[in-house]
């Protein structure tokens, strides 16, 4: 256990459906990052939308220089 580090996330999620606002805001957000021109998602895919309310950062390396393990962000 020397080694452990991870983020979690809680929040509300939104399930986006093809049509839906969420749905065109996920496909625009996706091609922004990937930097594409277009792309195609089947229909039966969905956008899931997370609203963070709280991130939990944890680090046990940060131990060895005498600094907490485990951060907290209320949002």
């Amino acid at each position: 256990w020397d080694s452990i580090k991870g983020v979690q996330i809680t929040g509300t999620a939104e399930i986006g459906t093809p049509g839906s606002k969420i749905f065109e805001e996920g496909e625009e957000a996706y091609i922004k990052r990937r930097h594409l021109k277009g792309i195609y998602i089947p229909r039966c895919m969905s956008f899931i939308k997370i609203t963070p309310h709280k991130i939990e950062y944890l680090d046990t390396t940060l131990k060895a220089r005498r600094l907490d393990v485990r951060h907290v962000l209320n949002l």
